[in-house]
């Protein structure tokens, strides 16, 4: 049995964005393989497990990760390798996992480059894409990244390590496809903020004003306010997958992704994709951004019901590719390649 300490800045039910329920899933496709998992995050520490998957939380802000390094060395020190995830617990599992001479992947979450000055203009921006490329600078022994194209971003910021693309799976039951109306809205799914194009869909709705948008998700602090045809639902959970099952188009003008889950979620609730995601689907990829061609490829799919079904028809046979257990079994290929390596001087310890 491998037994696996994950490090992460925070974990269901605590969420931030799709990063952590591609952590969650991760944990629990492990522990159905048969690994011995262990998670270390801020957060609540009442709360010791979720679902099926034991926690250890501390109640400290997640940017300040690093004060937990005797508790992650020791947590290190009991396991067979450690798996961490971007952005704040990543140094302090290299660190931890080096001092306990242990193996440490990283999983790339976010990764966004040159779009942290769009996304937070002034000092700020700077700062973070200087962050982003020293942790890309970091010497993990392996680094998963969840789609080429976040890889590709990766060695344009300095990235030369060892490295696999692993894409996550798509949960099935949340996105089972259903008949779309003739007046199907065109959905935005995800948090409400400049990253996720929320500015840009306000203003390509308000250039179709004919057209009914709905734009589901949160929001942090204050947002643009959005046309009168854009109804907003703030909400996760039951309402994204309503929203999934009444949408035809999804429209999804982020600026920076390193997968594009609600992208793969959409797919797979045969939903046609007018996005700037680099990903394989059918639709209209807008690369690059160009307000005018999204207008264009909207209009032109409300206005054809039948290309919209079609292109939804397509999308679900891709998104059909993708499962957890293919996901799971890749990155347990990668532990033993890991695991089977030369051993660190006091690596060496007994197996359970």
């Amino acid at each position: 049995m491998t037994r696996v300490l994950i490090l992460h800045e925070r974990f269901a039910p605590d969420t931030g964005g799709g990063g952590e329920y591609v952590a969650l899933e991760r944990a629990r496709s492990l522990i159905e393989a048969g690994c011995d998992v262990q998670v270390l995050c801020a957060g609540d520490p009442r709360l010791t497990c979720w679902g099926p998957v034991p926690t250890r939380r501390f109640a400290i802000p997640r940017q300040a990760m690093m004060v937990l390094l005797p508790q992650a060395v020791a947590a290190a020190r009991r396991a067979d390798i450690v798996h961490a995830f971007t952005f704040h617990a990543a140094p302090l599992a290299l660190l931890a996992a080096r001092i306990a001479r242990r193996p440490v992947i990283c999983e790339q979450l976010g990764l966004f480059g040159p779009a942290w000055r769009q996304m937070r203009p002034g000092p700020a921006g700077r700062i973070m894409a200087r962050l982003e490329r020293w942790q890309m600078r970091l010497a993990f022994d392996h680094h998963l990244f969840l789609s080429p194209a976040s890889r590709d971003l990766a060695r344009s910021l300095g990235f030369r390590g060892a490295s696999s693309i692993v894409a996550p799976g798509i949960d099935a039951p949340v996105t089972q496809p259903s008949p779309k109306a003739p007046d199907a809205p065109v959905l935005f799914a995800g948090k409400l903020d400049r990253r996720k194009g929320f500015d840009r869909l306000c203003a390509v709705a308000e250039a179709l004003s004919d057209t009914r948008f709905e734009a589901v998700g949160w929001s942090d602090g204050p947002r643009p306010a959005a046309p009168p045809n854009v109804t907003v639902i703030e909400g996760r959970g039951a309402v994204y997958r309503a929203a999934l099952a009444r949408a035809s188009v999804l429209f999804m003008p982020s600026r920076a992704e390193t997968f594009g889950l609600v992208i793969y979620e959409a797919m797979a609730a045969g939903c046609s994709i007018v996005s700037t995601v680099p990903a394989e689907f059918h639709g209209a990829r807008l690369d690059p951004w160009d307000a005018g061609v999204a207008i264009a490829a909207i209009r032109a799919r409300v206005a054809d019901p039948a290309l919209a079904r079609r292109e939804g028809h397509l999308n679900r046979a891709l998104a059909a590719t993708l499962s957890w257990q293919a996901s799971s079994d890749a990155v347990l290929a990668i532990y033993r390649t890991l695991l089977s390596a030369p051993k660190l001087e006091g690596q060496a310890h007994e197996q359970r």
